[in-house]
């Protein structure tokens, strides 16, 4: 009878260890991706081009909007925007989703013969071969359809999506997400960015956790009827 009290607290056991998840659900990785805390949890950058040129870069929150601009740029190619580093192990979801509602608002260059795009979102991840690389999405209004570009009106919203386990290698785990313009001078902005993961494993349910505990509950009664 002891022998097959363990067995059964060791089989529910092992039932619960192999459904349990860290939750059952969709959230969402990135944190204050709506910016109504204006720049919290994100870091700006500049990149300045091959001739050091620094400009007159700039990022900012307003409104639940984050901004983002170049000017003075001296010609000289540069990016501006702000990444947030996530560093999440993702091959265990069953969905993961990039959503973002983004604008392209002044750019100096056609696009894409000169590379320039004001409006940017990119992901850096690790794939399923753990080789470290980089998918961007770029929106512009002026210039002719690129194979990384989406044309939108300036200073109108555009709403993204992406199913990140479709890009190239596969994803593995996901490094961070970045917003930014890139180019001579330009302004973009984004109203949005989220990662959504969906887990759909199972939540072990109470008649498996209640057969935990009629067995744990035999084993004790047992031990306390030998003593």
């Amino acid at each position: 009878m002891k022998r097959a009290l363990l067995i059964m607290a060791l089989v529910a056991f092992g039932v619960m260890a192999s459904q349990a998840p860290a939750f059952s659900g969709t959230i969402d990785l990135v944190t204050n991706g709506d910016f109504s805390l204006g720049i919290s949890n994100w870091t700006t950058f500049h990149y300045t081009g091959g001739a050091g040129i620094w400009g007159n870069p700039s990022v900012s929150a307003s409104g639940g909007v984050l901004y983002w601009m170049m000017s003075a740029s001296g010609s000289d190619g540069n990016a501006t925007g702000a990444y947030q580093m996530l560093n999440a192990a993702v091959s265990g979801y069953s969905s993961l989703l990039l959503q973002t509602r983004i604008s392209p608002i002044y750019q100096n260059l056609s696009s894409p013969s000169a590379s320039e795009y004001p409006a940017n979102i990119q992901v850096d991840y690790v794939d399923l071969g753990n080789v470290a690389r980089s998918y961007r999405h770029a929106f512009y209004y002026s210039g002719s359809a690129g194979s990384i570009g989406t044309y939108v009106q300036s200073g109108t919203w555009y709403d993204y999506q992406l199913d990140l386990f479709s890009v190239p290698g596969g994803m593995k785990s996901l490094s961070d997400v970045q917003v930014f313009g890139n180019g001579w001078d330009y302004q973009g902005k984004v109203d949005y960015v989220k990662v959504l993961a969906t887990s759909s494993d199972v939540v072990p349910e109470p008649a498996t956790m209640s057969l935990l505990g009629l067995g744990l509950a035999g084993l004790v009664a047992r031990k306390r009827r030998v003593r």
